[in-house]
């Protein structure tokens, strides 16, 4: 420890006073360095530090400041241990508030700032009643929502169905040639410069027809993924008016007079009825008399004429209350249009499939979704089945390579395998078709 103060020179010395320094924020070498160089410590800090520096065992860093003056060892040491204490408590009340929901921390800032339970009682009222009409005006578009939706999957069905029945009898000769192309592997003959020139010519028309089948398919897709979008993009707006009406709620019970207790076990069964039929009776039941009649209870009734607090516990109660109601059904509701729209871009994607078998034309991805047509590659591996109008490249299908394909199951799962499936480009070949259709049990 620092040798006693004053002790540093025998000479007289011209007090000075230097109004920079911080008294309250030196150590006591410090302090002892300023009196040597003349400076006039003020009494209290002077006496402080004379007291301090015959103590032992404390940090040559303590000040005036971290002791709040205190010349007490006992004092001393539990005001140095504070700082970590009071660290720990801030850590853990931010981390808190950090899982606060924004009416939770809306109201533990009231609290802090000395709003009284009225107050903070008539803004939340305010602040349900807002959470509410915001709820309510959402979930009043979901029903148009999902008529779009459907109407949409309808069109694609239509789509679908019109391709399927324009095609069917191109399909169905292409097909005919494929096969004969197909019995060219195991006894000669095959197609003739005629017959490749047609399959050529039909498979234009499969292409033709499935690609645009595809592109108007994959705008249904984009204009119902954005419908979902839009609808899953509202779900914090009733759960606001679920947390509001909460809080609400329970500001309304406390002003009523409700323990913590009680006001735990009310708001548990609220938040089960909400959204039910059930959360009226339940309220009037546990409030007994201030949501229900207040005739029939002389000490509400006479509570709720003379006592302003229980008034606005009252109104508290009943508008928290609606707004959870409000809330829970507007969640409920948010959860059943996006499934309803799911559904439809479900026959969206079956719509894909269709046009797909129909044409041998693979779904186009939509442009909000790039993977839209992952979910039908099973139906849509024989894309393109004859894009091309050269009858030499429809005529491979008289070569061998499919035979070769299926003498074993290994190779023809690695050929299903095979990364050049993935090229489009192969799937213009008639024979590569074939052994896709036969890996799929078609052919």
């Amino acid at each position: 420890m620092v040798d006693a103060i004053g002790a540093s020179t025998n000479k007289p010395v011209k007090l000075v006073q230097d109004q920079s320094i911080n008294w309250e924020q030196c150590t006591v070498d410090e302090i002892k360095e300023f009196q040597g160089q003349g400076q006039a410590v003020p009494t209290e800090i002077l006496q402080w530090a004379e007291e301090i520096a015959k103590l032992e065992s404390l940090p040559d860093d303590v000040t005036y400041e971290m002791t709040n003056g205190s010349t007490d060892i006992e004092q001393i040491n539990q005001l140095l241990e504070m700082p970590e204490e009071d660290n720990a408590e801030g850590e853990e009340a931010q981390a808190a508030q950090a899982n606060m929901s924004q009416a939770q921390t809306e109201r533990a800032s009231m609290e802090a700032g000395g709003t009284s339970l009225a107050d903070q009682g008539r803004t939340f009222i305010t602040r349900s009643a807002e959470a509410s009409a915001a709820t309510n005006n959402i979930t009043s578009g979901l029903q148009g929502i999902v008529e779009n939706a459907n109407s949409i999957a309808a069109q694609a069905e239509a789509q679908a169905a019109q391709t399927q029945s324009e095609t069917e009898g191109v399909k169905k000769e292409y097909d005919e040639l494929l096969e004969k192309a197909r019995t060219k592997q195991e006894d000669e003959i095959g197609l003739d410069a005629g017959e490749q020139a047609r399959m050529a010519k039909l498979g234009q028309q499969l292409n033709t027809a499935g690609t645009r089948a595809q592109s108007a398919l994959a705008g249904f897709n984009s204009q119902i993924a954005g419908l979902s979008a839009s609808v899953s993009a509202n779900t914090a707006i009733p759960a606001s008016a679920t947390d509001y009406g909460t809080q609400t709620t329970d500001i309304g019970l406390e002003l009523m007079g409700k323990s913590e207790e009680e006001r735990a076990s009310i708001m548990g069964e609220a938040s089960a009825a909400a959204g039910t039929n059930h959360r009226v009776g339940i309220f009037k039941r546990e409030v007994g008399g201030a949501l229900g009649s207040i005739k029939d209870n002389a000490h509400a009734q006479f509570r709720s004429l003379f006592n302003a607090d229980y008034r606005v516990g009252m109104h508290a109660t009943r508008a928290g209350a609606q707004a959870m109601d409000t809330g829970a059904q507007g969640t409920t509701q948010i959860t059943q249009a996006v499934n309803d729209i799911e559904a439809a871009s479900g026959i969206v994607n079956q719509a894909q499939n269709t046009v797909s078998n129909a044409t041998y034309v693979q779904a186009q991805p939509s442009a909000d979704n790039t993977d839209s047509g992952e979910n039908n590659q099973e139906g849509n591996t024989e894309q393109a089945a004859a894009g091309t109008d050269n009858p030499e490249q429809a005529a491979t299908a008289q070569g061998t390579t499919g035979q070769d394909d299926r003498d074993t199951q290994a190779q023809s799962a690695a050929a299903q395998e095979d990364v050049t499936l993935a090229d489009p480009t192969i799937t213009t070949d008639p024979d590569e078709i074939l052994r896709r259709k036969e890996r799929r049990g078609l052919a």
